[in-house]
């Protein structure tokens, strides 16, 4: 086990440099900041979040990695466009699986040492959720195992099961556009018909 003491970035002595900033810098989509020869990227780059559909900074290596590559080729003169990221808590260090839990990120976890499995335990015993199954991986969103990933997780929600997913994997399943509540609309219709009948929501 490690303990990490966290990431929050020291961004105040740039607010009033004339950069744009809030909890990080705020680039464009070249990471470059609203001076033209400053850019961002790592845990200072406060970009978009492909699942919060904000501005976040994602402080994880993979994130700061291809937001360096983006950078670099636009300082090069080469355009790229930096697509957004989101938060992931289990990825691959030296060879071995990190997992990080816990509150690993105060600033958006305020409240949640307060929480607990009740309502979900809860919802079981009331026959609200009827199963689950949990996905997890860490691949990279252009492997050929994240395409099937997401194809799993598509049928899974039209059978009306609760998904669970960590890991890399929800990478690409953001970008299938499967962690947003719309995704419930692939929920089978007999399937959806049933559960109306009986009160219950997808």
């Amino acid at each position: 086990m490690t303990a990490g003491k966290g990431v929050v970035p020291e961004a105040g002595w740039l607010c009033g440099s004339g950069l744009e900033c809030d909890f990080g810098l705020l680039p464009d989509e070249g990471l470059r900041t609203t001076d033209e020869r400053v850019f961002a990227a790592g845990d200072l780059a406060q970009s978009p979040d492909l699942i919060h559909g904000d501005r976040r900074v994602n402080a994880v290596w993979p994130v700061a990695v291809e937001q360096g590559r983006v950078a670099a080729l636009n300082m090069a003169g080469l355009k790229a466009a930096y697509a957004g990221s989101m938060a992931m808590n289990a990825i691959p260090v030296f060879g071995s699986n990190m997992i990080s839990v816990g509150a690993v990120n105060p600033a958006l976890t305020k409240g949640c040492d307060e929480l607990t499995a009740a309502p979900l335990i809860e919802a079981i015993k009331a026959g609200k959720i009827r199963s689950a199954v949990g996905v997890v991986g860490c691949n990279n969103p252009k492997v050929k195992q994240d395409y099937q990933n997401a194809n799993l997780i598509r049928e899974c929600i039209k059978r009306d099961l609760l998904v669970l997913v960590t890991g890399c994997v929800t990478v690409s399943t953001g970008k299938q556009g499967l962690l947003v509540p719309e995704a419930a609309d692939l929920i089978d219709s007999r399937i959806r018909a049933k559960r109306q009948a009986l009160g219950l929501a997808p």
